[in-house]
């Protein structure tokens, strides 16, 4: 395990890779404003008010990151004085069968097999499951036409969709799940205002 603090964009070191390791697990803090952006695409980002909760209330963001041949560093890339700290380390992630609950309901992560009917999430020192038609439904109906599919962008600009946030048994609420950023300039809106039948 290698665990870095940098300012602005920054490549880690991580050591030779183990025979066994097929990915690379990645764990970034920020610790100022800015947006961070992981090798795979995805970023994640800290606002002031992220900052003013220990830990910030937008992080860690976690990320698992495929081994490519000869990969023994990582690139965190951010503005020239945005801070961070990155945790990584090797793995081998082996895919699991998804538990079933009472109900019939597949739960668990993301995986090869396609996603389960309750795809695990945390949300800040919660860890829980969220139901994959409510993270379908809170992106709204299919557009039929791109003039369609603008309005609704235009309409949900600078908001975000919070969603009931479950153990694995599906029905017992235990907290919400935010889909999109925080932050000042953000709306969070329940799921039932959007008004969509799904």
């Amino acid at each position: 395990m290698v665990t870095a603090t940098r300012t602005g964009t920054g490549t880690i070191d991580l050591g030779p890779e183990p025979a066994t390791a097929t990915d690379l697990s990645l764990s970034l803090t920020c610790l100022s404003v800015g947006t961070f952006n992981f090798p795979n695409g995805s970023n994640m980002s800290c606002s002031a008010a992220d900052l003013s909760t220990t830990p910030p209330s937008d992080g860690p963001a976690s990320e698992v990151v495929p081994l490519g041949p000869g990969v023994d560093s990582v690139t965190i890339t951010t503005g020239a004085n945005a801070s961070w700290t990155l945790r990584a380390i090797y793995v081998n992630r082996v895919t699991t069968s998804w538990g079933v609950n009472a109900k019939g309901e597949t739960y668990g992560v993301m995986n090869q097999q396609g996603t389960p009917n309750l795809i695990a999430a945390d949300q800040g020192q919660t860890s829980g499951y969220i139901k994959a038609s409510d993270v379908n439904c809170a992106s709204g109906p299919i557009p039929t036409s791109p003039a369609q599919a603008l309005e609704w962008q235009k309409e949900h600009q600078n908001q975000s969709v919070s969603i009931p946030l479950y153990p694995s048994d599906g029905t017992t609420v235990i907290g919400t799940f935010i889909l999109g950023s925080t932050g000042p300039n953000i709306r969070i809106v329940p799921l039932s205002s959007l008004g969509l039948n799904c």
